[in-house]
This record gives structure tokens, sequence and C-alpha cells, in this order.
């Protein structure tokens, strides 16, 4: 896959194009999040799947992950999904 940035006068630009091979799990297709926004200037803190501000709040997420209060994986219901969609299992 290639990504990148593009700035030609005051806007920027993104690009993304596939590789000329793909691997066999990709023959549905991809799905692709693109995030922007201005910096929050704060503190960051990661560890493992979680990133939060402070190492406190890194234990609290393992706590409440390791007592299920984050759902599961794979999800048992998607809500942006529609019938349209192939089934998640």
């Amino acid at each position: 896959m290639f990504a990148g940035s593009h700035h030609k006068g005051d806007g920027d630009g993104l690009v993304v194009r596939a590789a000329d091979s793909q691997p066999l799990a990709s023959a549905n297709g991809w799905e692709i999040l693109i995030l922007g926004g201005l910096p929050i200037r704060e503190p960051v803190a990661r560890y493992g799947p979680f990133v939060m501000n402070t190492r406190e709040e890194i234990v609290q997420a393992f706590e409440d992950f390791q007592a299920g209060r984050m759902g599961t994986v794979p999800a048992e219901k998607v809500p942006h999904r529609s019938a349209a969609d192939e089934p998640l299992a």
C-alpha cells in the first residue's frame, strides 16, 4: 500500500493506492479509516492496545478489559454495519 501527502497551495491532499499484490484475506476489499484534527497537546501514555493520558489510566483500562467491561472481540453486534454487509462469522 502506498500513502502520501501532497502539498499544493493552501490545501493538503492524501493519495492511497493498493500494492500490486494483495494478501488472500483482502479478497473482499479493504476499509480505510482516515482521521485528522488539531494537536490536543496532552501527555500520552501507551501500552499494548491502550493509549491514554497517564499510567494510572492505562492500569484502569487493563482492569476494565480483564473484567469484561469493554465488549467482546469479535463484536457480537456492530451497529455501523447494515444488512448489505457480509456476516461477521
